[in-house]
């Protein structure tokens, strides 16, 4: 797995590469990106297909307590550090859920550049941890 590092931590993740348009899937709760291997298999040879480990699962190190709110930001520094402007952002359970926390964060400051849309979904609850102040990366939740 490649690293990079992001919000002062290092992070996993793998890049299948390509000039598809950008997929990044996020593991659930106590897995990690391997999980995705049999999507990554059949979405490379259209998409570019991004995996990452969250902090205290795979090749992350957790180095200290962190939030859904770390988390979110954590992914969209990946992709900011990947040079991805837009991608479809999915997951299973927690993955799915930590992509919540920067829509939340975003879609209420109509300042931030509409250039970079990300869609997920969810069926669980609010975010745990307060809501981040300051700037934002520049992703904006898509209606």
């Amino acid at each position: 797995m490649a690293t990079a590092t992001v919000n002062g931590i290092t992070v996993s993740y793998t890049d299948s590469g390509g000039d598809g348009p950008a997929v990044v899937l996020s593991h659930g709760y106590l897995m990690d990106s391997s999980m995705f291997d049999p999507q990554v298999a059949a979405l490379a040879p259209e998409y570019r297909v991004i995996t990452w480990d969250e902090r205290g699962f795979g090749g992350t190190t957790a180095t200290g307590p962190f939030s859904y709110w770390d988390s979110a930001s954590d992914v969209i520094g990946l992709l900011d550090h990947l040079g991805i402007e837009q991608a479809v952002l999915g997951g299973m359970s927690q993955g799915g859920f930590l992509m919540v926390p920067d829509q939340c964060r975003t879609s209420s400051q109509p300042s931030f550049s509409a250039r970079r849309t990300g869609r997920s979904t969810t069926s669980h609850g609010s975010p745990s941890g307060p809501r981040p102040t300051g700037t934002s990366s520049g992703w904006r939740s898509a209606a």
